[in-house]
Protein backbone atom coordinates (compact mmCIF):
# COMPACT_ATOMS: atom_id res chain seq x y z
CA UNK A 1 0.00 0.00 0.00
CA UNK A 2 1.41 3.12 -0.97
CA UNK A 3 0.75 7.26 -0.27
CA UNK A 4 -2.45 8.60 -2.77
CA UNK A 5 -5.52 7.86 -0.18
CA UNK A 6 -8.27 9.76 -0.82
CA UNK A 7 -9.65 9.27 2.06
CA UNK A 8 -8.92 6.92 5.51
CA UNK A 9 -11.57 5.75 7.95
CA UNK A 10 -10.42 5.64 11.63
CA UNK A 11 -12.14 2.57 13.54
CA UNK A 12 -11.82 3.36 17.28
CA UNK A 13 -11.24 6.67 18.89
CA UNK A 14 -9.05 5.07 21.37
CA UNK A 15 -5.14 5.77 22.33
CA UNK A 16 -4.48 3.99 19.30
CA UNK A 17 -6.42 5.59 16.55
CA UNK A 18 -6.97 9.35 18.39
CA UNK A 19 -3.21 9.09 18.19
CA UNK A 20 -2.86 8.41 14.67
CA UNK A 21 -5.35 11.20 13.88
CA UNK A 22 -3.76 13.81 15.31
CA UNK A 23 -0.23 12.54 14.22
CA UNK A 24 -1.82 12.76 10.09
CA UNK A 25 -3.68 15.59 10.81
CA UNK A 26 -0.54 17.60 11.34
CA UNK A 27 1.01 16.09 8.59
CA UNK A 28 -1.47 17.93 6.29
CA UNK A 29 -3.88 14.78 5.60
CA UNK A 30 -7.01 16.11 5.57
CA UNK A 31 -10.06 13.73 4.56
CA UNK A 32 -9.87 11.55 8.41
CA UNK A 33 -12.86 10.19 9.91
CA UNK A 34 -12.74 8.69 13.55
CA UNK A 35 -15.54 6.36 14.60
CA UNK A 36 -16.32 4.67 17.44
CA UNK A 37 -19.39 2.47 18.87
CA UNK A 38 -19.33 4.12 22.14
CA UNK A 39 -19.80 7.38 23.14
CA UNK A 40 -17.31 9.31 25.60
CA UNK A 41 -16.34 9.33 28.19
CA UNK A 42 -17.43 5.59 28.16
CA UNK A 43 -16.26 3.68 31.17
CA UNK A 44 -12.84 1.20 30.87
CA UNK A 45 -11.08 0.08 33.59
CA UNK A 46 -8.39 -1.44 31.28
CA UNK A 47 -5.18 0.37 30.50
CA UNK A 48 -4.99 2.63 33.26
CA UNK A 49 -0.95 2.14 33.78
CA UNK A 50 1.02 4.48 31.28
CA UNK A 51 4.75 3.32 31.57
CA UNK A 52 7.69 6.25 30.60
CA UNK A 53 7.30 5.28 26.96
CA UNK A 54 3.90 5.63 26.54
CA UNK A 55 3.97 8.95 28.16
CA UNK A 56 6.69 10.17 26.49
CA UNK A 57 4.75 8.87 23.35
CA UNK A 58 1.92 11.27 24.44
CA UNK A 59 3.47 14.03 24.96
CA UNK A 60 4.63 13.91 21.17
CA UNK A 61 1.45 13.95 20.19
CA UNK A 62 0.65 17.38 18.05
CA UNK A 63 -2.09 19.65 19.97
CA UNK A 64 -2.59 16.88 23.26
CA UNK A 65 -0.60 17.48 26.97
CA UNK A 66 -0.51 14.56 28.78
CA UNK A 67 0.64 17.07 31.56
CA UNK A 68 -1.87 19.47 31.73
CA UNK A 69 -4.26 16.52 32.76
CA UNK A 70 -5.01 17.60 36.79
CA UNK A 71 -6.04 13.85 36.84
CA UNK A 72 -2.98 11.81 36.69
CA UNK A 73 -0.81 10.32 38.94
CA UNK A 74 3.17 10.97 38.52
CA UNK A 75 4.28 7.29 39.61
CA UNK A 76 8.18 7.46 40.77
CA UNK A 77 9.05 3.63 39.91
CA UNK A 78 7.77 0.07 39.14
CA UNK A 79 8.13 -3.01 41.83
CA UNK A 80 7.75 -6.66 40.84
CA UNK A 81 7.82 -8.51 43.87
CA UNK A 82 7.84 -12.43 43.95
CA UNK A 83 5.50 -15.09 45.70
CA UNK A 84 8.01 -15.03 48.56
CA UNK A 85 7.84 -11.19 48.70
CA UNK A 86 11.48 -10.94 46.86
CA UNK A 87 11.22 -7.45 45.08
CA UNK A 88 13.03 -5.83 42.44
CA UNK A 89 12.96 -2.08 41.56
CA UNK A 90 13.05 0.14 38.78
CA UNK A 91 12.92 3.51 39.95
CA UNK A 92 11.89 5.82 36.46
CA UNK A 93 14.07 9.11 36.04
CA UNK A 94 11.97 12.17 37.00
CA UNK A 95 12.07 13.87 33.70
CA UNK A 96 10.50 10.43 32.17
CA UNK A 97 8.09 9.55 34.53
CA UNK A 98 5.34 7.07 34.01
CA UNK A 99 1.51 7.89 34.86
CA UNK A 100 -1.87 6.51 36.10
CA UNK A 101 -4.66 7.88 34.46
CA UNK A 102 -8.63 7.11 34.60
CA UNK A 103 -8.56 5.41 30.20
CA UNK A 104 -11.89 6.90 30.33
CA UNK A 105 -9.78 10.11 31.20
CA UNK A 106 -7.58 10.28 28.78
CA UNK A 107 -9.86 8.35 25.82
CA UNK A 108 -12.02 11.66 26.63
CA UNK A 109 -9.08 14.10 26.47
CA UNK A 110 -7.38 12.25 23.32
CA UNK A 111 -10.87 12.87 21.66
CA UNK A 112 -11.25 16.64 22.75
CA UNK A 113 -7.81 17.10 21.34
CA UNK A 114 -8.88 15.34 17.95
CA UNK A 115 -11.98 17.80 17.35
CA UNK A 116 -10.13 20.48 18.72
CA UNK A 117 -7.48 19.91 15.65
CA UNK A 118 -11.13 19.85 13.76
CA UNK A 119 -10.75 15.77 12.80
CA UNK A 120 -14.25 14.83 12.65
CA UNK A 121 -14.61 12.28 15.75
CA UNK A 122 -18.30 9.94 15.49
CA UNK A 123 -19.37 8.21 18.39
CA UNK A 124 -21.95 5.78 18.21
CA UNK A 125 -21.13 4.43 14.97
CA UNK A 126 -20.45 0.83 14.48
CA UNK A 127 -17.97 -0.77 11.71
CA UNK A 128 -20.25 -3.24 10.14
CA UNK A 129 -17.73 -4.41 7.31
CA UNK A 130 -15.29 -3.21 4.02
CA UNK A 131 -17.08 -2.65 0.81
CA UNK A 132 -15.07 -4.49 -1.90
CA UNK A 133 -15.58 -3.54 -5.61
CA UNK A 134 -13.62 -5.23 -8.48
CA UNK A 135 -11.02 -6.42 -5.35
CA UNK A 136 -10.07 -2.67 -4.95
CA UNK A 137 -11.58 -1.67 -1.41
CA UNK A 138 -14.47 1.45 -1.57
CA UNK A 139 -15.73 2.19 1.30
CA UNK A 140 -17.16 0.99 4.25
CA UNK A 141 -20.34 -0.33 6.16
CA UNK A 142 -21.69 0.99 8.87
CA UNK A 143 -24.23 1.03 11.33
CA UNK A 144 -25.64 4.62 13.55
CA UNK A 145 -28.56 4.97 15.29
CA UNK A 146 -29.87 1.75 14.20
CA UNK A 147 -29.48 2.27 10.42
CA UNK A 148 -27.29 1.20 7.73
CA UNK A 149 -25.34 3.88 5.94
CA UNK A 150 -22.14 3.85 3.75
CA UNK A 151 -18.79 5.87 3.77
CA UNK A 152 -16.61 6.28 0.49
CA UNK A 153 -12.95 5.60 1.71
CA UNK A 154 -9.65 3.87 0.12
CA UNK A 155 -8.11 3.19 3.39
CA UNK A 156 -9.65 1.71 6.99
CA UNK A 157 -7.08 1.21 9.99
CA UNK A 158 -8.60 -1.04 12.48
CA UNK A 159 -7.91 0.70 15.89
CA UNK A 160 -11.22 -0.88 17.54
CA UNK A 161 -9.68 -2.99 20.61
CA UNK A 162 -8.81 -6.76 21.50
CA UNK A 163 -12.18 -7.95 19.54
CA UNK A 164 -11.88 -5.62 16.59
CA UNK A 165 -14.31 -6.18 13.76
CA UNK A 166 -12.32 -4.53 11.12
CA UNK A 167 -9.33 -7.54 11.90
CA UNK A 168 -12.08 -10.58 12.63
CA UNK A 169 -12.00 -10.71 8.49
CA UNK A 170 -8.48 -10.78 7.82
CA UNK A 171 -6.58 -12.15 10.87
CA UNK A 172 -4.97 -15.43 11.43
CA UNK A 173 -4.08 -16.64 15.45
CA UNK A 174 -1.21 -18.84 14.93
CA UNK A 175 -1.63 -19.75 18.67
CA UNK A 176 -4.79 -20.48 21.38
CA UNK A 177 -5.01 -17.03 23.36
CA UNK A 178 -3.60 -17.52 26.95
CA UNK A 179 -4.83 -15.52 30.29
CA UNK A 180 -7.68 -13.66 31.18
CA UNK A 181 -7.99 -10.38 33.79
CA UNK A 182 -10.17 -9.40 36.68
CA UNK A 183 -10.22 -5.44 36.60
CA UNK A 184 -11.18 -3.07 39.27
CA UNK A 185 -10.95 -0.12 41.12
CA UNK A 186 -10.52 -0.21 44.40
CA UNK A 187 -10.74 2.36 47.77
CA UNK A 188 -7.17 2.01 49.50
CA UNK A 189 -6.41 4.38 53.05
CA UNK A 190 -3.22 5.42 50.39
CA UNK A 191 -2.38 4.76 47.35
CA UNK A 192 0.78 6.23 46.91
CA UNK A 193 3.28 6.83 43.82
CA UNK A 194 4.47 2.87 42.68
CA UNK A 195 3.27 0.78 40.28
CA UNK A 196 3.54 -2.82 41.28
CA UNK A 197 2.43 -6.44 39.85
CA UNK A 198 3.19 -9.42 42.55
CA UNK A 199 3.67 -12.51 40.64
CA UNK A 200 1.76 -15.52 42.32
CA UNK A 201 1.12 -19.25 42.35
CA UNK A 202 -1.89 -18.96 40.55
CA UNK A 203 -2.62 -15.21 39.20
CA UNK A 204 -0.47 -12.23 39.22
CA UNK A 205 -1.71 -8.69 40.13
CA UNK A 206 -0.91 -5.69 38.40
CA UNK A 207 -1.67 -2.70 40.61
CA UNK A 208 -1.38 1.26 39.74
CA UNK A 209 -2.52 4.54 41.53
CA UNK A 210 -5.18 6.53 39.99
CA UNK A 211 -5.88 8.94 42.95
CA UNK A 212 -4.87 9.78 46.42
CA UNK A 213 -7.45 6.86 48.06
CA UNK A 214 -7.87 4.88 44.24
CA UNK A 215 -6.02 2.09 42.88
CA UNK A 216 -6.45 -0.08 39.43
CA UNK A 217 -5.98 -3.37 40.75
CA UNK A 218 -5.79 -5.95 37.87
CA UNK A 219 -5.62 -10.12 38.37
CA UNK A 220 -3.94 -11.85 35.32
CA UNK A 221 -5.47 -15.78 35.84
CA UNK A 222 -6.14 -18.83 33.21
CA UNK A 223 -9.41 -19.35 32.08
CA UNK A 224 -9.52 -22.60 33.58
CA UNK A 225 -8.62 -21.43 36.82
CA UNK A 226 -11.56 -18.84 36.75
CA UNK A 227 -14.01 -20.77 35.60
CA UNK A 228 -13.64 -23.38 38.61
CA UNK A 229 -14.38 -20.58 40.99
CA UNK A 230 -18.01 -19.43 42.05
CA UNK A 231 -19.82 -16.05 42.87
CA UNK A 232 -19.58 -12.62 41.31
CA UNK A 233 -17.26 -11.13 39.52
CA UNK A 234 -16.74 -9.01 42.87
CA UNK A 235 -16.64 -12.35 45.15
CA UNK A 236 -14.09 -14.12 42.71
CA UNK A 237 -11.56 -10.39 42.81
CA UNK A 238 -11.79 -10.66 46.57
CA UNK A 239 -11.06 -13.94 47.16
CA UNK A 240 -8.04 -13.67 44.84
CA UNK A 241 -7.02 -10.64 46.28
CA UNK A 242 -6.83 -12.64 49.68
CA UNK A 243 -4.60 -14.83 47.91
CA UNK A 244 -1.88 -12.35 47.46
CA UNK A 245 -0.32 -11.61 51.02
CA UNK A 246 1.96 -9.46 49.64
CA UNK A 247 -0.28 -7.13 48.19
CA UNK A 248 -2.53 -7.40 50.91
CA UNK A 249 0.89 -6.44 52.87
CA UNK A 250 1.31 -3.01 51.59
CA UNK A 251 -2.30 -2.17 50.83
CA UNK A 252 -4.36 -3.33 53.66
CA UNK A 253 -7.48 -5.45 53.05
CA UNK A 254 -9.81 -5.62 49.81
CA UNK A 255 -11.35 -2.04 50.38
CA UNK A 256 -14.69 -0.83 48.42
CA UNK A 257 -14.35 -2.91 44.97
CA UNK A 258 -16.13 0.24 43.10
CA UNK A 259 -16.12 -1.71 39.42
CA UNK A 260 -15.36 -5.42 38.07
CA UNK A 261 -14.49 -6.06 34.75
CA UNK A 262 -13.20 -9.01 32.60
CA UNK A 263 -11.10 -8.82 29.76
CA UNK A 264 -9.51 -10.77 27.42
CA UNK A 265 -7.60 -13.29 26.13
CA UNK A 266 -4.47 -11.95 26.25
CA UNK A 267 -1.29 -12.96 25.09
CA UNK A 268 -1.90 -13.69 21.58
CA UNK A 269 -0.13 -12.24 18.38
CA UNK A 270 -2.71 -11.98 15.08
CA UNK A 271 -0.91 -12.30 11.88
CA UNK A 272 -3.16 -10.75 9.88
CA UNK A 273 -2.93 -11.39 5.78
CA UNK A 274 -1.83 -7.71 4.20
CA UNK A 275 -4.65 -6.99 2.21
CA UNK A 276 -5.15 -3.66 0.35
CA UNK A 277 -6.53 -0.71 2.06
CA UNK A 278 -6.75 -2.31 5.61
CA UNK A 279 -4.33 -2.03 8.31
CA UNK A 280 -4.55 -2.72 12.14
CA UNK A 281 -3.14 -0.87 15.01
CA UNK A 282 -3.69 -1.13 18.72
CA UNK A 283 -5.23 -4.20 20.63
CA UNK A 284 -6.80 -4.70 16.94
CA UNK A 285 -3.19 -6.13 16.06
CA UNK A 286 -2.61 -8.14 18.66
CA UNK A 287 -2.26 -8.23 22.79
CA UNK A 288 0.74 -10.22 24.42
CA UNK A 289 -0.02 -10.62 28.22
CA UNK A 290 -0.44 -7.28 30.25
CA UNK A 291 2.12 -8.44 32.49
CA UNK A 292 4.61 -6.26 30.70
CA UNK A 293 2.77 -3.19 31.28
CA UNK A 294 3.33 -2.09 27.89
CA UNK A 295 -0.05 -2.02 26.33
CA UNK A 296 -0.90 1.47 25.29
CA UNK A 297 2.73 1.99 24.50
CA UNK A 298 2.16 -0.63 22.00
CA UNK A 299 -0.80 1.10 20.82
CA UNK A 300 0.73 4.29 20.68
CA UNK A 301 3.91 2.93 18.80
CA UNK A 302 1.58 1.57 16.11
CA UNK A 303 -0.02 4.55 15.19
CA UNK A 304 3.26 6.39 15.02
CA UNK A 305 4.78 3.60 12.97
CA UNK A 306 1.82 3.72 10.38
CA UNK A 307 1.75 7.01 10.23
CA UNK A 308 5.23 7.20 9.92
CA UNK A 309 4.75 5.25 6.87
CA UNK A 310 1.83 6.54 5.49
CA UNK A 311 3.87 9.80 5.22
CA UNK A 312 6.42 8.59 3.76
CA UNK A 313 4.48 6.70 0.98
CA UNK A 314 5.71 3.64 2.11
CA UNK A 315 4.33 -0.08 1.43
CA UNK A 316 2.74 -1.22 5.08
CA UNK A 317 0.04 -4.10 5.44
CA UNK A 318 -1.04 -5.55 9.16
CA UNK A 319 1.02 -8.50 9.17
CA UNK A 320 4.47 -5.93 7.96
CA UNK A 321 3.32 -3.41 10.81
CA UNK A 322 3.08 -6.20 13.36
CA UNK A 323 6.50 -7.67 12.31
CA UNK A 324 7.98 -4.26 12.38
CA UNK A 325 6.50 -3.13 15.53
CA UNK A 326 7.71 -6.33 17.52
CA UNK A 327 11.50 -5.29 16.00
CA UNK A 328 10.96 -2.15 17.92
CA UNK A 329 10.08 -3.52 21.54
CA UNK A 330 13.30 -5.73 20.27
CA UNK A 331 15.32 -7.53 23.93
CA UNK A 332 12.90 -5.70 25.81
CA UNK A 333 10.74 -8.59 25.45
CA UNK A 334 12.84 -11.06 26.83
CA UNK A 335 11.75 -10.07 30.74
CA UNK A 336 8.45 -10.18 29.42
CA UNK A 337 8.69 -13.78 28.84
CA UNK A 338 10.80 -14.62 31.46
CA UNK A 339 8.10 -13.71 33.85
CA UNK A 340 5.38 -15.63 31.82
CA UNK A 341 7.46 -19.12 32.37
CA UNK A 342 5.44 -21.38 33.80
CA UNK A 343 7.43 -21.87 37.04
CA UNK A 344 6.23 -20.58 40.22
CA UNK A 345 7.34 -20.37 43.69
CA UNK A 346 11.09 -20.86 45.27
CA UNK A 347 12.78 -21.22 41.61
CA UNK A 348 11.00 -17.74 40.83
CA UNK A 349 11.88 -16.55 44.37
CA UNK A 350 15.51 -17.83 43.85
CA UNK A 351 16.21 -15.87 40.71
CA UNK A 352 14.93 -12.74 42.28
CA UNK A 353 17.14 -12.96 45.66
CA UNK A 354 19.93 -13.59 42.62
CA UNK A 355 19.09 -10.23 40.97
CA UNK A 356 18.70 -8.18 44.32
CA UNK A 357 21.97 -8.68 44.80
CA UNK A 358 22.67 -6.01 41.83
CA UNK A 359 20.45 -3.27 42.75
CA UNK A 360 21.93 -1.06 39.75
CA UNK A 361 21.88 -3.96 36.97
CA UNK A 362 18.41 -5.17 38.35
CA UNK A 363 17.02 -1.39 38.19
CA UNK A 364 18.44 -0.83 35.06
CA UNK A 365 16.86 -3.56 33.53
CA UNK A 366 13.25 -2.63 34.60
CA UNK A 367 13.37 0.79 33.70
CA UNK A 368 14.96 -0.59 29.93
CA UNK A 369 11.92 -2.91 30.22
CA UNK A 370 9.49 0.00 30.66
CA UNK A 371 10.96 2.63 28.13
CA UNK A 372 12.83 4.59 30.03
Amino acid sequence: MRRGYRSILLVGAGPAGSSLALRLHAAGWQNLLVIDKSTFPREKVCGDYLNPAASGLLETLPGFSLSSIPERVILRRLELVSPGNRSLVGPFNVGSPGHGLKREVLDAALVHAARQQGITVKEGVRFVEPVIEQERLVGARLEEGGHATEHACDLIVGADGLHSNVASGIEVRPKPPGRVALVARLTVERAGADAFMFLGPEADLGICPVGPHTINAGFLISPERLKIMTGTQAERFRSLWHLMPAATGRFGGCGEVIEVRGAGPFGFRKRPHDVAGMALIGDALGFRDPISGNGVERALLASSLLAEKLNQGAAFGPRTLGTELDREFGWRRIPDRLLLLPYRGPLLDLGFGLFSRFPQFTSRLVQHAQGT
